[in-house]
């Protein structure tokens, strides 16, 4: 394979720049969608087209993208990210937001509440063995 030349610093650049406004103006249109406060800074660390805080959530640049091209609902966004912060703690498995939309097989509300239930009993058992160990001293010689 022949040797490919990388743009220039200038078009490096200016693609750059074209990205964060097309990014910012996602964001934006996003935010306006769900009625929520826009600030170009809602994006983690600075880094633009990754993760965005806005309002108690955080979304990445693909679902604000879905979100805007399909106007996705609020109802349907916010119940799968829902579903994702109660199912991935447990270690069920997460549904990107496409698959969801979709109609993507989910975990009902009755296996995760067992989950939690059993979760809840072996954190209550496994408390329960370690208290034993607690305070125990072994012999001097």
């Amino acid at each position: 394979m022949g040797h490919i030349e990388a743009p220039s610093p200038s078009v490096k650049e200016n693609l750059r720049r074209a990205y964060d406004k097309a990014c910012n103006d996602y964001l934006q249109a996003f935010c306006k969608l769900y009625e929520l406060d826009f600030g170009a800074d809602a994006w983690v660390g600075g880094d633009v087209g990754t993760v965005a805080m806005v309002g108690d959530y955080f979304f990445n640049f693909d679902d604000i993208r879905l979100c805007v091209d399909n106007g996705v609902k609020w109802k349907d966004l916010i119940e799968w990210y829902d579903y994702c912060a109660e199912a991935l703690p447990l270690g069920l498995n997460g549904i990107n937001l496409k698959s969801w939309l979709a109609g993507a097989p989910r975990s009902s509300k009755e296996t995760i509440e067992k989950i939690k239930e059993i979760r809840r009993e072996l954190d209550e058992l496994i408390n329960k063995e370690n208290s034993k160990n607690r305070g125990f001293k072994t012999a001097q010689k």
